[in-house]
């Protein structure tokens, strides 16, 4: 039996997948435990974090949550619990995790202009499966979709996290700064031509200092008001660190066996997606970007980065391009 759950906390079915390409659903009730909000979904546990696996698999062998909730009300949303399905013709029921009621608790997506999110499993191009999720960014001028975000579980931070797909290094063009071991102390500008920065992506990662520190990115130009700063507010030893980017704050799970803070911002003419720590916390924000846009770190404190600034090429191709490319779905 095929399941579907409206906004308005109705669940309807549809006996078999015939049935289901048909149009042909029956409802079923209305369920107490999905809340009435826009945009639901309901989909299994996706898979590891990469580098998590081993934590994962322990995680899954104790039990863990199996089923994601999501919703739109006010923001996104999401949660984690395991779902019963019940027998054919019943609501079923979705409830905390024995040892995981924390997940329960409703968790924002992005604090950020983001909202109405859709996902789907989609194939990887090594041919397996993973859950990506768009967002709408409700940014100027009009408003636009956010980067297609695979979702991952790392059970050992007890978060969900969220990166952009691989196919996105393909909009890379050649590296207008890319090293290693670079001291950060105050300002730090990267030395890129103005305004390359403003359609690029920035990625750095920051060695955690012995000591308290703030550190982070700016990109912007000389205009009072232009651009942005995305930063770490670190406290040595800490479980969480406050993040931001603009006006835009969340915290950041950290693991005691972590000794670097990866950030990852993607700037477009008009705002910034950033990802923190390989998505365990992501931010879209608003910033306008002069053309005299330029990149720099900075740190209150001496800490070492890794970093690479990429300008991105343009989303649209040719439509036979389109046409001629390999069919996934058939």
């Amino acid at each position: 039996e095929w399941r579907l759950r409206t906004f308005n906390s109705m669940v309807y079915g549809s006996a078999s997948s015939r049935d289901l390409l048909a149009g042909k659903w029956y409802e079923i009730g209305k369920s107490d435990d999905f809340r009435q909000c826009e945009c639901p979904s309901v989909y299994p546990l996706p898979a590891a974090t990469p580098g998590t696996e081993a934590a994962y698999e322990e995680a899954r062998r104790a039990g863990m949550p199996d089923t994601v909730h999501k919703t739109s009300c006010g923001g996104d949303w999401w949660q984690l619990g395991s779902y019963d399905p019940g027998a054919p013709r019943s609501v079923g029921s979705f409830k905390p995790t024995p040892g995981w009621e924390d997940v329960f608790a409703q968790k924002r997506i992005d604090q950020g202009n983001f909202y109405a999110s859709k996902d789907n499993e989609y194939p990887t191009l090594a041919g397996g499966k993973r859950r990506i999720n768009w967002g709408w960014a409700t940014v100027p001028p009009a408003s636009a979709q956010t980067l297609p975000r695979e979702v991952t579980f790392n059970a050992e931070a007890r978060a969900l996290q969220q990166y952009p797909i691989e196919e996105i290094a393909g909009l890379r063009a050649a590296a207008a700064f890319d090293r290693r071991g670079v001291a950060v102390r105050g300002s730090v500008g990267l030395g890129v031509p103005a305004g390359v920065a403003r359609q690029a992506e920035l990625l750095v990662s920051f060695a955690l200092p012995s000591e308290s520190a703030t550190f982070g990115v700016r990109i912007g130009g000389s205009s009072s008001g232009d651009g942005i700063g995305c930063s770490v507010n670190y406290t040595a030893g800490a479980a969480n660190a406050s993040v931001a980017c603009g006006g835009v704050r969340d915290s950041l799970p950290l693991l005691a066996r972590e000794t670097s803070v990866e950030l990852r911002v993607f700037a477009d003419w008009t705002f910034v997606e950033a990802y923190f720590q390989r998505g365990r916390v992501a931010i879209t924000a608003k910033a306008a970007f002069s053309p005299d846009t330029v990149a720099s770190l900075t740190s209150n404190v001496t800490v070492a980065a890794d970093v690479s600034l990429f300008p991105m090429k343009s989303i649209w191709v040719d439509p036979d391009k389109v046409r001629a490319a390999p069919r996934v779905y058939k």
